[in-house]
């Protein structure tokens, strides 16, 4: 296993001249909310990331949708494909601890 020096890292930090990497939340604070989900991303937030990964996936009517895989039953339990699923039919499943599938019309958290 590779480790790393303090001081060599600090240096490091040092050369970037101010600047600094960008913190995104995978699929927001997904180790503690259900992943890609409005409270992953608030919690990602919280914690100091500067922003969040998200994937998105269109519904069968045709809107943009916020979830990982194309089929549903990993995250909800229940069969189907994103695609195939109407936008007010993935609304209605429970994407994990109570959160619905985000969508564009959901509010953002700031």
């Amino acid at each position: 296993m590779v480790g790393y020096d303090r001081p060599v890292l600090a240096e490091a930090w040092r050369r970037l001249d101010g600047m600094r990497p960008r913190i995104l939340g995978h699929r927001g604070a997904s180790a503690r909310a259900p992943e890609n989900t409005l409270r992953a991303f608030a919690l990602a937030l919280d914690e100091g990331a500067d922003g969040v990964e998200l994937d998105v996936r269109l519904a069968g009517t045709g809107e943009v949708v916020v979830f990982h895989d194309a089929d549903l039953g990993r995250r909800t339990g229940a069969p189907g494909r994103v695609r195939a699923m109407p936008l007010a039919e993935l609304r209605a499943r429970d994407a994990g601890a109570g959160e619905r599938v985000p969508n564009r019309r959901c509010p953002v958290p700031a």
